[in-house]
């Protein structure tokens, strides 16, 4: 599970420390702890339930399609409760503003990164470009 979540938290550095790696070319601890700053942390627990997930479930696609939604509410949820934090809202507005347009999105988006996904990952499995220490 450590490597799911080292590889986001490195992400989450570079950005900290000042390179351009948030959305819009953005950078720096101000962003992580912005209002939406809590969507991006959120993400490093994401990584880390839906790699965990994925793994044990042998990658077959069903189970990844459901642990990448687990991971996008995981996501979601966070960000939602960080957002209230830090724009002084109620958990009723960060919800409506944080979460519910986000739901459907996120569940498509989630499905469509498994499928693809597993279909990368079976073909540099297939073409044997995969370390080996991945194919676990």
């Amino acid at each position: 599970m450590e490597k799911w979540y080292d590889r986001y938290s490195f992400y989450i550095f570079l950005g900290a420390i000042g390179l351009p790696v948030f959305q819009g070319a953005t950078s720096g601890v101000g962003v992580l702890l912005s209002p939406t700053g809590g969507f991006l942390i959120g993400f490093i627990f994401n990584a880390a339930i839906t790699g965990y997930m994925i793994e044990k479930t042998n990658f077959r696609p069903i189970p990844a399609a459901i642990a990448n939604v687990i991971g996008a509410f995981v996501t979601l949820v966070f960000g939602t409760f960080w957002l209230a934090f830090q724009a002084h809202l109620t958990l009723h507005q960060a919800f409506l503003g944080g979460f519910i347009p986000f739901i459907i999105p996120g569940i498509v988006k989630a499905v469509l990164a498994s499928y693809l996904g597993l279909l990368v990952r079976n073909r540099l499995v297939k073409a044997k470009l995969l370390p080996t220490a991945l194919l676990k």
